[in-house]
């Protein structure tokens, strides 16, 4: 089944442990190395947003699911190259 923007929502939370993501089949672990920044890659690919109420250790982490699909799509563009 080929995905159109249509379909797609604007943000998608993070998968479960164990788990991939319904519209690409990335897993967790994968998303987090795209939406995090490391020292070698302080500025990620892919964005993200971050969400917690005020003293909560806890939030929620939203994929922005335009900005993985464009960096979906440029790796397909670089492979074909």
């Amino acid at each position: 089944m080929l995905l159109n923007d249509m379909q797609l929502p604007e943000y998608m939370r993070l998968p479960k442990a164990g788990e991939r993501d319904p519209y690409f089949g990335l897993s967790r672990s994968f998303l987090n190395t795209l939406i995090l920044p490391t020292p070698a890659q302080p500025k990620p690919p892919v964005e993200s947003k971050s969400f917690r109420k005020p003293h909560q250790s806890r939030g929620v982490r939203l994929i922005k699911v335009a900005s993985l699909k464009s960096y979906i799509d440029n790796l397909e563009s670089d492979q074909n190259a």
